[in-house]
């Protein structure tokens, strides 16, 4: 099982048991993976599939970026794996968080603190 079979696997997953709603959620995947297979380059859609497989959010979150900027037209081509690359590492900087250290020291050694 490669990973656009996977991805393919991701995409058509349905969590919600009434029939109706389950084949409009499938429709809206479908049409979702269809635009997606459009936008990106095959070697691009393979690492978006991987990376699915192991953090879907950040997946759903690149997916978000590159439909959002396809319906705005700021997409002339399709996007390579270094520009997938871009993207990831765009949005993992805006997750990461500033750590803060305070060091709090003792001044006599009997000090308890």
């Amino acid at each position: 099982m490669d990973s656009a079979d996977a991805y393919d696997g991701y995409l058509r997953q349905s969590a919600n048991p009434d029939k109706d709603s389950a084949e409009a959620q499938t429709a809206a995947k479908e049409a979702r993976h269809a635009m997606l297979s459009h936008i990106l380059e095959p070697a691009a859609r393979d690492r978006l599939a991987r990376i699915a497989l192991v953090h879907i959010e950040r997946a759903r979150a690149v997916e978000e970026m590159l439909l959002r900027m396809a319906q705005q037209g700021t997409l002339r081509h399709k996007v390579t794996e270094e520009a997938l690359i871009g993207l990831l590492r765009e949005i993992s900087g805006e997750e990461t968080k500033e750590t803060k250290i305070i060091y709090r020291r003792r001044y006599c050694e009997d000090d308890d603190i």
